[in-house]
């Protein structure tokens, strides 16, 4: 189990970064790519994909619109 929160960790690391850069537009008006993108790119459950969401959020880097 620790192995997969570490996991966790790595991918929120690798997005929190991506969004700081830039990469996926400027602040507020830029989108992420999808839970399903993001599922694929990284080869992990959705279930991840939303963990490592929530913990964006929860830090104030990302905010929902809609539905991820």
């Amino acid at each position: 189990m620790s192995e997969n929160i570490t996991l966790i960790e790595q991918r929120t690391t690798e997005l929190r970064n991506e969004i700081v850069a830039g990469v996926y537009g400027k602040a507020g008006k830029g989108r992420i790519p999808s839970t399903a993108d993001l599922s694929k790119r990284w080869r992990t459950p959705r279930s991840s994909v939303y963990q490592i969401l929530q913990l964006l959020q929860s830090e104030g880097v990302i905010r929902a619109k809609g539905k991820y």
